[in-house]
């Protein structure tokens, strides 16, 4: 027979196990947004790079 008491134990397992996976979720979508920003600014360097070298080639 089940008591309160396990009953309660089961639901609070049940709730930090959502917790954990809404905050592993989290985590990921940060860890996204991170990789988006560096991937953002790696193509402008690259841009930048492209034109100074474009000029270089120019006026040599």
């Amino acid at each position: 027979m089940i008591s309160n008491y396990d009953n309660a134990i089961s639901i609070e397992y049940v709730n930090k196990k959502n917790q954990r996976r809404i905050w592993d979720t989290l985590k990921n979508i940060e860890a996204v947004e991170k990789w988006a920003l560096k991937k953002e600014e790696l193509e402008k360097k690259t841009r930048k790079n492209k034109q100074w070298t474009i000029l270089a080639r120019s006026k040599s």
